[in-house]
């Protein structure tokens, strides 16, 4: 949401900059912000301002995050144990019939020149998680 835009009901120019810079800084004078605390219009107007700028902070977290993910070297241990684990742990929820339902799809998935690896990798995982 533009803020400008937002602040169009304001017409007094002076007004207008100290609530451009309380939404943008979140400083203000006493004046101003006993004006707020008077003017239920100018809460409402505060109040849409600052939900839109923590939804926009949220949408650049969430863009920073996957910007993260996206630039770790694909296949890089930490990222795949972390996948893994997430992954081990949702299985150990699923009942018995659903768990041998997902191994079967597992196995089908794995292409046979790889199996072997992924044998590997279970049976080190069982021995781990057997100490």
């Amino acid at each position: 949401m533009d803020i400008g835009r937002l602040l169009d009901g304001i017409n007094d120019p002076a007004l207008r900059s100290q609530f451009h810079t309380f939404i943008e800084s979140g400083e203000a004078t006493d004046a101003f912000l006993d004006l707020l605390d008077a003017t239920p219009a100018y809460q409402q107007v505060a109040d849409v301002a600052f939900q839109a700028q923590a939804a926009r902070l949220e949408r650049f977290a969430a863009h920073l995050r996957y910007a993260e993910t996206a630039a770790a070297p694909e296949g890089e241990p930490s990222q795949l144990s972390s996948r893994l684990a997430w992954t081990v742990k949702q299985a150990a929820k699923l009942p018995a019939d659903a768990l041998d339902l997902l191994t079967e799809q597992t196995v089908r998935a794995v292409p046979p020149e790889q199996r072997p690896r992924v044998n590997s990798l279970v049976s080190k995982l069982s021995e781990a998680f057997g100490r």
